[in-house]
């Protein structure tokens, strides 16, 4: 969905933005993202920060016994689900600690 996304670098110190606080990118490459998309991820965001709250209010109050909360992690999230929406996962496998990533690769294929 974003070229170059090899442009970040992971565990880097300060965060990663590439939108400035009025709005505008301001990522090192081209945005290449439908805006039609862009608008349904972010009510889907806000969405998941809202039930999030919700369900710690809830936990807090005693009417669950716990919420694993995603707080700051909406974009993942909602980028994750996007990333797998157009197919189904119809025979999920399972690897060990020790698996490695030629395995899983080859699991993959057939």
């Amino acid at each position: 969905m974003i070229r170059n996304s090899q442009l970040f670098q992971p565990f880097t110190d300060e965060p990663i933005s590439v939108v400035s606080e009025s709005g505008e990118w301001t990522g090192s490459f081209e945005f290449d993202l439908d805006p039609v998309l862009v608008k349904q991820m972010y009510r889907e965001m806000v969405a998941t920060r809202l039930l999030d709250e919700r369900m710690i209010r809830l936990q807090r109050t005693g009417r669950i016994s716990f919420v694993a909360p995603a707080a700051g992690h909406e974009a993942a999230q909602v980028a994750t689900v996007k990333k797998f929406e157009s197919g189904v996962i119809a025979d999920p496998i399972c690897v060990s600690e020790t698996t490695t990533v030629r395995e899983v690769l080859d699991l993959t294929q057939k």
